[in-house]
């Protein structure tokens, strides 16, 4: 969740934008169907989320487009992106 949206990802994959207030969809991206994606982390103004293929895409939070997608070594992204913070 980020501001007034909701951001999700349903049992085949789908990436879905929803208002928080309403419940009415803003936007909905299919082209991750059936690649088991994790559920998303917000960075700025982008959606991560990472696949079973080990692959981390990158989605504009305005509209769902890709932005960027990264190959890492191979395995499977099972969790949801995080930003880790270490303490001084």
């Amino acid at each position: 969740m980020s501001g007034n949206n909701l951001y999700l990802t349903d049992s085949d994959s789908n990436v879905l934008a929803l208002d928080r207030s309403s419940g009415s969809s803003l936007w909905k991206n299919n082209q991750l169907s059936q690649r088991r994606a994790t559920a998303g982390y917000v960075l700025d103004d982008y959606l991560l989320l990472g696949d079973y293929e080990g692959y981390l895409h990158v989605l504009k939070r305005e509209d769902g487009s890709f932005v960027a997608r990264h190959k890492t070594d191979g395995s499977a992204i099972l969790a949801p992106p995080v930003t880790l913070v270490t303490a001084l």
